[in-house]
């Protein structure tokens, strides 16, 4: 595949990974530079050798590295709220320590706060947040989202916070979150978070795969072939040739029976760049929109599930229905994408149910990464892309 010698300066090159997709003949390489954090920029020269039967090929260039605390190109925005986006506020990183606050508290009635990374003129690498409570025994929390894609671009990537405060008292607890963006030194987020007690479990709720079924979710209480653990294999899989799949919730009528509200349904894939999901917009009554919705006892919804392929693999997805009031609700399941068929001609990618604008080979450069893609033809070629600088230039 290629070899990445390290001649001088603070980068360490190491493939991280690469793959080839025989039924579209393109490959994607990951190399990851591995800068040290410098506090004064270091220029690093690096070259990239391929060896194809036609040809041997040899790419060199110069990677700059240099550590510290993040510049103002990583930007920051949060929002929380009861039932609608309330609170936008752009967060400042602080230019001594990396810490930022959340201007106003999360209120007792928020049961997420979510925040949006992204990076202005450049790409960023970054690994899996951490979010911790001062209180655990008034909260505890979760972490939702995007934050398996690793790469922070110019396109938001959502982290959801989720909040699952005691049902035995009233509160305030600190919460922190951090970020690592190496080699700059982390990103730390604090903010304070009220509790009121929470209510009892949703044990009048069922959820199936079919109409009034119950296979998912049976009084509150998640199916092990549903269960979001790492060690679970799922048992719905939904095959190459969907692009969607519907959960039907029953909230049912009787004595234990309580109002249920939802604040929202997130979906968290484990490997994002294969499949993204969403709740599809049917329009009907009966069907969940993506922001939730009261469901009281009594009543019959389902959850319409789109899902767009983005390459060829299988992962399994994470469905969260979170409340306002009663915790939250989440279950498995795992989605197999074939390659999207793609047409050169036009420079466009379609994919299930969707169409995305594309190069026809497209390399993506990253600040401590370099992602090359190949096309294998009868004229063989190699597109590869400038790496992106610390100072959000490009050297070639």
């Amino acid at each position: 595949v290629g070899t990445v010698p390290g001649l001088e300066g603070a980068a360490v090159p190491v493939i991280a990974s690469h793959e080839f997709d025989v039924d579209i003949n393109e490959g994607i390489l990951v190399l990851m530079y591995g800068c040290s954090a410098v506090a004064e920029a270091v220029d690093s020269l690096i070259q990239f050798k391929i060896n194809h039967p036609m040809k041997t090929f040899v790419l060199q260039w110069i990677k700059k590295c240099r550590g510290g605390v993040p510049n103002d190109r990583i930007v920051v925005t949060s929002t929380s709220a009861a039932n609608e986006y309330e609170q936008v506020a752009q967060l400042k990183v602080s230019e001594t320590d990396g810490h930022t606050y959340l201007s106003k508290d999360v209120s007792a009635a928020s049961p997420s706060t979510t925040f949006y990374f992204m990076v202005q003129g450049g790409i960023q690498h970054f690994s899996p947040p951490k979010v911790q409570s001062g209180n655990s025994d008034l909260v505890s929390t979760d972490v939702r989202g995007d934050f398996y894609a690793e790469v922070l671009t110019e396109q938001n990537v959502a982290f959801h916070v989720l909040y699952n405060c005691s049902n035995e008292k009233d509160g305030k607890a600190i919460v922190n979150m951090s970020l690592e963006v190496p080699p700059w030194n982390p990103i730390r987020i604090e903010w304070v978070k009220f509790c009121a007690k929470s209510l009892n479990g949703m044990g009048s709720i069922d959820i199936g795969t079919k109409v009034d079924g119950d296979n998912v979710v049976s009084q509150g209480v998640v199916a092990s072939g549903y269960a979001i653990g790492q060690d679970v294999t799922p048992e719905l899989i939904v095959s190459a040739a969907e692009d969607k799949v519907q959960f039907f919730f029953n909230n049912r009528d009787g004595a234990d029976s309580s109002a249920v509200s939802f604040h929202r349904f997130l979906f968290s894939a484990a490997q994002p760049s294969i499949v993204s999901a969403f709740v599809r917009k049917t329009g009907l009554a009966s069907s969940f929109k993506a922001s939730g919705g009261d469901f009281p006892p009594g009543s019959s919804k389902n959850l319409p599930v789109g899902l767009v392929c983005k390459r060829k693999g299988q992962t399994k997805i994470t469905v969260t229905a979170v409340t306002v009031s009663h915790g939250n609700l989440e279950f498995s399941f795992s989605k197999i994408c074939a390659s999207p068929r793609k047409h050169e001609e036009s420079g466009f990618l379609i994919t299930a149910g969707s169409i995305i604008a594309t190069g026809a080979a497209v390399g993506v450069c990253i600040l401590v990464g370099l992602v090359f893609v190949w096309h294998r033809s009868r004229k063989s070629r190699i597109v590869y892309s400038p790496a992106p600088t610390a100072d959000g230039g490009t050297t070639a």
